[in-house]
């Protein structure tokens, strides 16, 4: 007897074979209902791993709908405009902010006045 629960439950029982989040890291929806109207929490016993498991993931998933969500993306491919042997790419991961255009990239050092300067590495490590 399953009681269209779905083959994560055993036989006739309410206790998961699978840990619940396993299911829920993947994007199941905790929120779908059986034929009886029944949603997984309201046949989970309170206070257990399952629920815990169930009221964290709900709550995240309210919490993570009111924001947009940034992930890093490439805005440009080669900032130094080829200026280099290696492409160096620019990286946004924090708003949709473009690339800059309105910079000079100058692929050697620049000195602007007389100053003692090491450029030998092995003092910087």
């Amino acid at each position: 007897m399953n009681l269209g629960r779905g083959p994560e439950f055993g036989e006739g029982s309410l206790t998961p074979r699978r840990p619940p989040s396993l299911f829920l890291s993947r994007g199941a929806d905790p929120e779908v209902r059986n034929k009886e109207g029944d949603s997984p929490l309201d046949l989970t016993p309170e206070r257990s791993e399952v629920w815990v498991a169930l009221q964290l993931n709900r709550k995240l998933r309210l919490g993570a709908a009111g924001r947009a969500l940034h992930t890093e993306r490439i805005v440009s491919r080669d900032v130094a405009r080829g200026h280099e042997n290696v492409p160096i790419p620019c990286v946004n991961g924090v708003d949709e902010e473009p690339c800059p255009q309105d910079y000079k990239y100058i692929a050697e050092n620049c000195e602007t006045s007389t100053m003692n300067i090491d450029h030998n590495i092995t003092h910087l490590q």
